[in-house]
């Protein structure tokens, strides 16, 4: 049987594979990188980085694949950095591979294109929101609060039934004791309070005092607050980017989603979060709105 031995150009793990894969894009079974089988008369470890687009889909691995061995020598991974792989491939989450060259700037390849936080709401959770004509944010959408509303009313529900329960006002049912009641309403009550408090809180874009913020505080003396990472000045904005992410719900009947992320790309390459949740259309058509007055472009790789 004829094999193509080759190596992934990400974290140099070792693949065989049949001779019929060449030319085909398949996925590291160690990193979960995509990448390009080449021909039989490659030289072993001639694995393509590049994949012409985003949207690529890999082979079918397992089936086709003859071994996996360790990779040697310094290409191979840090233990920490293995680790973190593949628990994000547990979790469906993967390195993005994006054609960076479709956005005209050396900058997109040289920032990392994976999520800045873990996991989203399956959900739109902020809509962006006009205040005049120097200042735009971003709210919390109506199904955001009442979803931190429901966590609130469930807990101050039980925990009035413990007073009435204590007070005798209400027979008592079961035989549970009547402290894991109390601690399960404080628990959705406090649970219900962060989320509230989270998705409240302030995502602004000030031409005004030329900082974004995502504070309660006000910039009234936004210099100093700027040093300590509070604020950004929208000058230093290169590009609104984002990236998508694969989640998994818990539960019984646990189902699997997207939930996209809008960040902000400064000038150094480093980037801030803004805003991450489920509803793709309105994501997009916030992060035009938003690219369009801060005057930069969208970096899309969702």
């Amino acid at each position: 049987m004829n094999e193509i031995r080759i190596a992934c150009p990400r974290c140099g793990q070792h693949v065989a594979l049949q001779a019929d894969w060449a030319g085909k894009t398949v996925e590291c079974p160690a990193c979960q990188q995509v990448f390009l089988v080449p021909g039989p008369g490659a030289p072993e470890g001639g694995g393509t980085a590049g994949v012409a687009s985003s949207s690529a889909q890999p082979g079918p691995m397992p089936e086709r694949l003859v071994s996996a061995e360790p990779s040697e020598g310094p290409s191979r991974r840090s233990g920490l950095e293995g680790i973190i792989r593949r628990l994000r491939g547990l979790t469906g989450t993967r390195d993005a591979v994006v054609d960076t060259s479709q956005f005209g700037d050396p900058l997109a390849s040289a920032i990392d294109w994976t999520p800045l936080a873990a996991g989203g709401a399956s959900f739109c959770t902020h809509k962006l929101v006009a205040v005049g004509g120097d200042r735009v944010e971003f709210r919390a959408s109506l199904g955001a609060r009442l979803f931190s509303l429901l966590f609130l009313g469930f807990g101050l529900g039980m925990i009035v039934l413990w007073v009435l329960i204590t007070a005798g006002v209400v027979a008592e049912k079961g035989e549970g004791p009547l402290i894991v009641l109390l601690l399960g309403g404080v628990v959705f009550l406090g649970a219900g309070v962060f989320l509230l408090r989270s998705m409240l809180r302030p995502v602004v874009f000030d031409k005004a005092s030329g900082y974004f913020w995502k504070t309660w505080r006000n910039p009234s003396s936004a210099a100093p607050m700027a040093a300590a990472g509070d604020y950004t000045q929208l000058e230093r904005i290169r590009a609104i980017q984002l990236v998508s992410e694969r989640c998994r719900s818990g539960g019984k009947h646990p189902h699997t989603y997207y939930s996209y992320e809008l960040n902000l790309v400064l000038d150094d390459g480093t980037r801030r979060s803004v805003v991450d949740h489920g509803n793709k259309a309105r994501i997009l058509e916030d992060a035009q709105t938003l690219a369009a007055f801060l005057g930069v472009r969208v970096w899309d790789a969702t």
